[in-house]
């Protein structure tokens, strides 16, 4: 199936039977998670991509009108990253789980709880709101102090664990969630210096960001600097970007 976005006027691409759809966006992280896990975990299934700025009326029509979406059959949806890896997780078991146990799986589930020190600075300052404070230099720094903040707990954490990964010696499921808003990371100290991201200030995580970097799964749906730079500049100038470097 095409990479390019389905947009308003577009006809519902027919689902074939026993076929698992993600219904995607190639900018958005939250999708990316679950392209993520259906790439480690070899799992068969198509992806449809969505122009969230101009979505066809079939997908508001039949899904929540949000991505991540992923299609079991005509009338099974299931909606939120988190969920759709975790049931990914738990019927397709051919790579192994990604999910520790017990105690361990709940410590993780806490530790997911804190990923909102670096997800919700990170969108202010990539994509900042229009709003009066939105410019205001006192309102910027204190996003990036709470983003600088979140770079450690999850630094001291994988200290704490000793290991390679979150998941231990190979990727687990923190990891896998936590990559795409990491990847985007060295656009985002591009785009506002203020942010750092250095093995001097985060050692641990630093070496982890170069260790997901060669994750086979991760290679295969990473973008680079520059092409996450553009979607910035596009998005927050109102320009097309659904299908930026697709020959558009």
């Amino acid at each position: 199936m095409s990479q390019k976005a389905y947009k308003s006027g577009s006809s519902y691409p027919e689902l074939k039977q026993d076929t698992l759809r993600l219904y995607s966006s190639r900018i958005c992280p939250f999708s990316e998670r679950v392209r993520l896990v259906l790439a480690h975990k070899n799992i068969p299934h198509e992806v449809v991509n969505i122009d969230l700025k101009d979505k066809p009326e079939w997908f508001l029509e039949k899904t929540l009108g949000k991505t991540p979406v992923l299609q079991l059959s005509e009338d099974m949806y299931i909606y939120d990253s988190g969920v759709i890896c975790e049931y990914l997780d738990e019927v397709y078991r051919g790579q192994g789980s990604l999910q520790a146990e017990g105690y361990h799986k709940a410590k993780d589930r806490n530790l997911m709880d804190n990923f909102g020190q670096i997800t919700s600075p990170y969108h202010f300052i990539a994509f900042p709101p229009r709003t009066e404070d939105s410019n205001d230099d006192a309102t910027l720094a204190n996003k990036i102090e709470q983003i600088q903040k979140g770079f450690q707990i999850f630094n001291d954490e994988l200290a704490k664990r000793d290991s390679q990964f979150f998941g231990g010696n190979v990727p687990g499921m923190v990891d896998f969630l936590m990559w795409p808003h990491m990847e985007r990371i060295p656009a985002l100290t591009t785009l506002e210096s203020r942010v750092e991201f250095s093995k001097s200030r985060y050692l641990h995580l630093y070496f982890w960001w170069w260790m997901m970097k060669d994750v086979p799964a991760v290679a295969r749906e990473m973008e680079d600097t520059r092409w996450h730079l553009e979607i910035f500049k596009r998005v927050n100038e109102g320009m097309p970007h659904a299908d930026y470097g697709l020959g558009e």
